[in-house]
């Protein structure tokens, strides 16, 4: 028996917990915040994320107009790091000072132009591949 109120077990498996980083830290140091439940359900329909174990959520540490604000919380997938960007969006890239969200678009030059907050570069398919954490795919805004 079931004490009053008590969720059913199959509720549960529902849940995945997906970690907060630091964004400040470089992603070797595994400087987790802490974990925040989503539903497992929510991420296969709406995100279409199969693997959820490759997910990590950030904080913005800074506007990047118009898609974030400072303390947003961005919902990445990882499965995108190390690879070359698979279409124009918000990724999130591994830099000295810990992690950063810049701006990803398609090159004149066969390469890609990354910008971010006072930066705008164009960076070759072998220097963007090596840099890249993974895709911000949803964004959850401060109320």
């Amino acid at each position: 028996m079931k004490a009053a109120g008590q969720l059913p077990g199959a509720t549960f498996d529902d849940v995945v917990m997906v970690e907060l980083r630091d964004i400040h830290a470089a992603l070797q140091m595994e400087q987790i915040r802490t974990f925040l439940p989503f539903s497992r359900t929510w991420l296969e329909h709406r995100l279409g994320i199969s693997e959820p174990k490759e997910l990590m959520l950030i904080e913005a540490d800074q506007d990047l107009p118009p898609e974030i604000r400072k303390m947003d919380l961005l919902l990445v997938d990882r499965s995108a790091g190390n690879k070359l960007p698979r279409g124009e969006g918000l990724y999130v890239f591994s830099v000295p000072t810990g992690l950063a969200v810049k701006r990803v678009e398609f090159g004149l030059k066969r390469g890609f132009v990354v910008t971010g907050p006072g930066i705008s570069e164009e960076l070759e398919p072998m220097e963007i591949d090596r840099l890249l954490v993974g895709k911000v795919i949803f964004r959850g805004e401060k109320m």
